[in-house]
């Protein structure tokens, strides 16, 4: 096996609440009086994370609570973002689009978004400060929080949109399919905001296709239906979308039978864009690192195939071409 650790990596897809260590949930619930099922450390891991296939997509959804509830004021959120960035950077990755729910991170603490923002920002620029890492913050509409909650968001965005790269929509898509999302997703389309949307992750192919018509998609979160629709992944690949594939996520959420029958390889040789992330590090239990290794182990991958996904996934960053350009040279990149 290659070793992967100290290869230049880019990560598009990696969302700032799956991703909280779970040391910092078990001290944070203790300074803050926060109820978990168990006080032990090598416990409370087992009851974060998800390592073998769920019986549905809920179910890893309600993973996500022991971390949701230590958002408490901005200290724990400045505190998480940087251990999440200072994570990244330890396994090499240089360029990193961190996304969050603002609605979702303040569900049970109320906080106002604003403060949200800046202590996520601070994080970052902390992080920066200490480590050779360009980051862009993605904000996530939350479809299982509702339509109104979207709208809130895409607002948010637009207040704020020097400060973020992108917006996403993300969450249960069969049960709040992305039509539902057509009126908001339009108004940051319009405005020029960059668009990603998880679709076709457990979904039909019919949702990519609502997430690129209808929601103006300009990368793809999952996607991995698309190889159930040869027409639509023929679109795609014409279209050049990226895609943001998360292979052993796509496996523990049901959304491929196996992590062989994965259908990234698929894409690749079809001509797709993929860029390989890891989504939820600290609910699934692994890195970046580890999803090469899957990639190269259970699909068949070759080393070139990961530094052709790593090269297309600094292609289409949403962070400004500047930060791109000084990354170029450690990919094999002209600027």
């Amino acid at each position: 096996m290659p070793e992967f650790r100290d290869m230049p990596k880019v990560e598009l897809h990696r969302h700032l609440e799956g991703s909280v260590r779970p040391a910092t949930i078990l001290e944070i619930a203790r300074t803050r009086d926060l109820p978990l099922p168990v006080y032990d450390p090598d416990k409370l891991a087992d009851a974060i994370y998800v390592t073998e296939p769920a019986e549905c997509i809920a179910q890893v959804f309600e993973r996500f609570r022991l971390a949701q509830q230590c958002f408490v004021t901005p200290e724990e959120i400045h505190r998480i973002t940087l251990e999440v960035v200072e994570d990244a950077a330890g396994e090499y990755v240089r360029l990193l689009e961190l996304r969050f729910s603002p609605s979702f991170m303040t569900e049970i603490h109320s906080l106002p978004w604003d403060e949200v923002l800046d202590a996520v920002s601070g994080g970052v620029d902390e992080a920066q400060a200490r480590h050779e890492i360009e980051v862009g913050l993605v904000v996530i509409c939350s479809r299982d929080l509702g339509i109104d909650r979207c709208d809130e968001t895409v607002d948010f965005c637009l207040d704020h949109r020097d400060r973020i790269v992108g917006i996403d929509l993300a969450g249960d898509e069969t049960h709040w399919p992305a039509k539902l999302f057509a009126s908001a997703f339009r108004r940051a389309a319009q405005a020029g905001l960059n668009i990603t949307v998880h679709a076709g992750e457990v979904g039909s192919p019919s949702e990519v296709e609502d997430a690129l018509t209808l929601l103006h998609a300009h990368r793809i979160g999952h996607g991995v239906k698309i190889a159930e629709s040869p027409s639509l992944l023929r679109s795609i690949v014409e279209g050049r979308i990226p895609l943001e594939i998360c292979p052993t996520s796509n496996w523990i959420t049901r959304s491929v039978p196996s992590l062989a029958a994965h259908p990234l390889p698929h894409f690749l040789r079809a001509g797709a864009v993929v860029a390989i992330c890891s989504d939820d590090p600290e609910i699934f239990g692994i890195d970046l690192t580890h999803e090469y290794e899957v990639c190269i182990r259970e699909m068949g991958l070759a080393v070139e195939d990961i530094e052709t996904c790593n090269r297309s996934a600094l292609t289409a960053a949403f962070l400004a071409q500047e930060a791109k350009d000084r990354l170029n040279p450690l990919f094999g990149q002209s600027s």
